[in-house]
Parts: structure tokens; C-alpha cells; sequence
């Protein structure tokens, strides 16, 4: 693959050996879950009932699979409406040791999530995404974390950076990055890369100092 085949193409840097690092949008595919990986080991994004459903036998070990699914609907169809279904099942889980957080969407002008209801003004255009939740296992989180108690605090601020990755995610603020050599050939590429915020600039720089191998300062 050659430079001139990148398609999208945002932001490229020269480094001092001759070579250029290239910062592209990627039209990526890949589930949300996939992408964040073991960056967020012990969180974990699910929409719908049968993804929930599907969480819940693979992770909840103290029921057999049918009881756990029977729990999970019984928990749907008892609540009419969103609301009391997230709280029930948030306490549920709760129970088996996993934190549960509802998730609310926002959509003006772009895709905006958040762990914490729409303010009243705004719900003619946002709402909360039906049995829509960040699971997080307590124990993985606490190892990913290094530390021995989950404090309110501390789930919030880790919360809110999940929600800014899935953000990212949602509105398509995907990258590709590539290593291009001095005859303009790729020879390492990542991909998938989410939007952390910064400027395309910022981001690449990042990139630079992160996935690749580049001990060469930027060129001036």
C-alpha cells in the first residue's frame, strides 16, 4: 500500500529519519467492545434486551442460562416503562456484584451520551436508550485500576471517559494511522483508533509518542 492510497486523510507529520506519519478517518465497523478492549477491562456497553440478556449468561455465574434469561424478562415485562426496568435490573446486578449504570442519549447537532438523565428542557429531542446500561464488574475494574475500593468518584470520573470513548465511537471520530518510509510505502498501520478530544495535531502527536516505534524528533 502507498501513501497516495490513503483516502481521508486529516493530518501527516515528517519525522527526522525521513519518514511521515499519516492520521486518517477510519469508516470502521468493529463493535464498540472490540475497540476499547482491555483499555477498559471490566466495562462493558449493552443495548437492547438481547445483548443484556447475552451479558448476563456469560458473566452472572449463579443461575443456570434459561433462569437468567427468565429473570431479565420477567424484569421487562413486570415495568412499563424504561425507567423502572433500568432501576430493577441496575439492582439486580448490583447484587451479583456488578454496577450497572443507565445510559441516556442527546441528539442535537450530534450524538451526545451521559450516565445521568436529559435535563427536563431538553427531552423533546434526547432520551434514555431503552435497556441501555454501562456494566462494570467490580473486581476487573478495581485490578484495572490498582486500587481496593470503588469510590463514587472514582466510577464517575472512569465512567465519564468510557462515555467520551463511546461517544467518539457513535458519531464516527474514528482514525487509522499509518508509517509511511521515504519511498512512500505503509509499513505499519493501527486502526480504530477513537477521538480522545484533542486537535487532529494533538491526536497524531499522541499517536507518535504511543503505537509507534518512532525515536526520531518531528522534522521542522
Amino acid at each position: 500500500m502507498k501513501l497516495q492510497d490513503i483516502e481521508n486523510v486529516v493530518e501527516k507529520q515528517k519525522m527526522k529519519n525521513g519518514e511521515t506519519v499519516v492520521l486518517s478517518y477510519d469508516e470502521c465497523d468493529q463493535d464498540f467492545n472490540e475497540i476499547v478492549g482491555d483499555c477498559y477491562s471490566g466495562f462493558h456497553l449493552v443495548r437492547g434486551k438481547s445483548s443484556l440478556q447475552e451479558w448476563i449468561n456469560r458473566h452472572v455465574p449463579h443461575e443456570t442460562q434459561g433462569l437468567r434469561e427468565e429473570i431479565v424478562e420477567k424484569i421487562f415485562l413486570r415495568n412499563n416503562c424504561t425507567e423502572d426496568f433500568i432501576k430493577e435490573m441496575s439492582t439486580w446486578l448490583k447484587n451479583k456484584n456488578f454496577l450497572a449504570l443507565p445510559l441516556y442519549i442527546h441528539e442535537h447537532s450530534g450524538v451526545t451520551y451521559s450516565v445521568n438523565p436529559i435535563p427536563f428542557g431538553n427531552q423533546f429531542d434526547g432520551g434514555c436508550i431503552p435497556e441501555g446500561f454501562i456494566i462494570l464488574d467490580k473486581v476487573k475494574v478495581r485490578h484495572l485500576l490498582g486500587i481496593k475500593k470503588l469510590t463514587t468518584k472514582k466510577v464517575e470520573k472512569e465512567v465519564k471517559t468510557f462515555v467520551q470513548a463511546y461517544m467518539s465511537w457513535a458519531n464516527g471520530s474514528i482514525y487509522s494511522s499509518y508509517l509511511i518510509n521515504e519511498v512512500d510505502d505503509v509499513i505499519d498501520e493501527i486502526h480504530g483508533i477513537l477521538d480522545n478530544g484533542q486537535t487532529e495535531s494533538e491526536q497524531l502527536e499522541c499517536i507518535i509518542s504511543n503505537y509507534f516505534e518512532v525515536e526520531y524528533a518531528i522534522a521542522s
